[in-house]
Protein backbone atom coordinates (compact mmCIF):
# COMPACT_ATOMS: atom_id res chain seq x y z
CA UNK A 1 0.00 0.00 0.00
CA UNK A 2 1.38 3.48 -1.07
CA UNK A 3 2.25 5.74 1.50
CA UNK A 4 -0.13 8.52 2.98
CA UNK A 5 -0.17 12.01 0.70
CA UNK A 6 0.27 15.01 2.96
CA UNK A 7 -0.81 18.05 1.47
CA UNK A 8 1.23 20.76 0.26
CA UNK A 9 1.20 23.52 2.33
CA UNK A 10 2.24 26.45 -0.46
CA UNK A 11 6.02 28.57 0.67
CA UNK A 12 5.21 31.73 0.90
CA UNK A 13 7.17 33.35 -2.42
CA UNK A 14 9.95 35.08 -1.59
CA UNK A 15 11.11 38.33 -2.86
CA UNK A 16 14.61 39.95 -3.43
CA UNK A 17 14.73 43.66 -2.00
CA UNK A 18 16.58 45.47 -4.16
CA UNK A 19 17.16 49.77 -3.61
CA UNK A 20 18.54 52.49 -6.16
CA UNK A 21 19.47 55.96 -6.65
CA UNK A 22 18.62 57.29 -9.47
CA UNK A 23 19.22 61.23 -10.58
CA UNK A 24 19.64 63.60 -13.77
CA UNK A 25 20.47 61.37 -17.11
CA UNK A 26 21.04 58.16 -15.42
CA UNK A 27 17.26 56.70 -16.57
CA UNK A 28 18.94 54.55 -19.22
CA UNK A 29 22.02 53.34 -16.86
CA UNK A 30 19.71 52.32 -13.91
CA UNK A 31 17.03 50.69 -16.14
CA UNK A 32 20.01 48.47 -17.28
CA UNK A 33 20.99 47.33 -14.77
CA UNK A 34 16.99 46.75 -13.22
CA UNK A 35 17.22 44.40 -16.66
CA UNK A 36 20.68 42.99 -15.81
CA UNK A 37 19.22 41.83 -12.07
CA UNK A 38 16.22 40.49 -13.31
CA UNK A 39 17.35 38.03 -15.86
CA UNK A 40 19.96 36.45 -13.89
CA UNK A 41 18.04 36.87 -10.50
CA UNK A 42 16.46 32.94 -9.61
CA UNK A 43 14.16 34.80 -7.39
CA UNK A 44 11.67 37.72 -8.04
CA UNK A 45 12.79 41.14 -6.98
CA UNK A 46 11.17 44.14 -5.70
CA UNK A 47 12.99 47.58 -6.85
CA UNK A 48 12.59 50.06 -4.68
CA UNK A 49 13.69 53.33 -7.00
CA UNK A 50 14.99 56.76 -5.47
CA UNK A 51 14.70 59.50 -8.46
CA UNK A 52 13.86 62.94 -8.93
CA UNK A 53 9.99 62.81 -9.43
CA UNK A 54 10.66 64.66 -13.27
CA UNK A 55 11.94 60.80 -13.86
CA UNK A 56 8.84 59.08 -12.63
CA UNK A 57 7.04 58.89 -16.18
CA UNK A 58 10.38 57.92 -17.88
CA UNK A 59 10.95 54.80 -15.73
CA UNK A 60 7.31 53.67 -15.78
CA UNK A 61 7.37 54.14 -19.53
CA UNK A 62 10.09 52.22 -19.79
CA UNK A 63 9.45 49.15 -17.83
CA UNK A 64 6.18 48.83 -19.01
CA UNK A 65 7.34 48.30 -22.45
CA UNK A 66 9.22 45.42 -21.18
CA UNK A 67 7.83 41.60 -22.42
CA UNK A 68 5.75 39.66 -20.26
CA UNK A 69 8.12 37.11 -19.44
CA UNK A 70 10.25 39.61 -17.46
CA UNK A 71 7.84 41.74 -16.64
CA UNK A 72 6.36 39.13 -14.23
CA UNK A 73 9.76 38.49 -12.16
CA UNK A 74 9.69 42.09 -10.88
CA UNK A 75 7.89 45.15 -9.18
CA UNK A 76 8.61 48.33 -8.33
CA UNK A 77 7.71 51.49 -6.08
CA UNK A 78 9.33 54.88 -7.03
CA UNK A 79 9.88 57.01 -4.27
CA UNK A 80 10.80 60.82 -4.47
CA UNK A 81 14.63 62.16 -3.07
CA UNK A 82 14.38 63.18 0.35
CA UNK A 83 16.25 64.44 3.11
CA UNK A 84 16.55 64.49 7.20
CA UNK A 85 14.00 67.20 8.41
CA UNK A 86 16.11 70.45 9.65
CA UNK A 87 19.30 69.93 7.86
CA UNK A 88 17.95 69.46 4.34
CA UNK A 89 19.42 72.27 3.09
CA UNK A 90 22.94 71.53 4.22
CA UNK A 91 22.90 68.00 2.55
CA UNK A 92 22.10 69.09 -0.57
CA UNK A 93 25.04 71.47 -0.19
CA UNK A 94 27.65 69.39 0.81
CA UNK A 95 26.95 66.65 -2.24
CA UNK A 96 25.25 66.33 -5.16
CA UNK A 97 20.96 64.76 -4.15
CA UNK A 98 22.26 61.10 -5.34
CA UNK A 99 24.84 60.71 -3.74
CA UNK A 100 23.54 62.36 -0.41
CA UNK A 101 20.51 60.14 -0.84
CA UNK A 102 22.38 57.31 -0.25
CA UNK A 103 23.49 57.71 2.79
CA UNK A 104 20.10 58.00 3.89
CA UNK A 105 19.09 54.47 2.36
CA UNK A 106 18.52 53.30 5.80
CA UNK A 107 16.23 55.73 7.41
CA UNK A 108 13.77 54.75 3.93
CA UNK A 109 14.44 51.36 4.22
CA UNK A 110 14.15 50.30 8.31
CA UNK A 111 9.95 51.97 8.43
CA UNK A 112 9.10 49.44 5.14
CA UNK A 113 10.14 46.59 7.19
CA UNK A 114 13.56 46.19 5.07
CA UNK A 115 16.60 44.97 5.98
CA UNK A 116 19.70 46.29 4.29
CA UNK A 117 22.88 44.07 4.11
Amino acid sequence: RAPEQKPKIPVPEEWMQLAVVACGDRVEETVTMVKSAVLFSAKKIRFHIFAEDALKPEFDQKLGEWPRQLSRKFDYKIYPITFPVGNAQEWKKLFKPCAAQRLFLPTHMIPAGLVMG
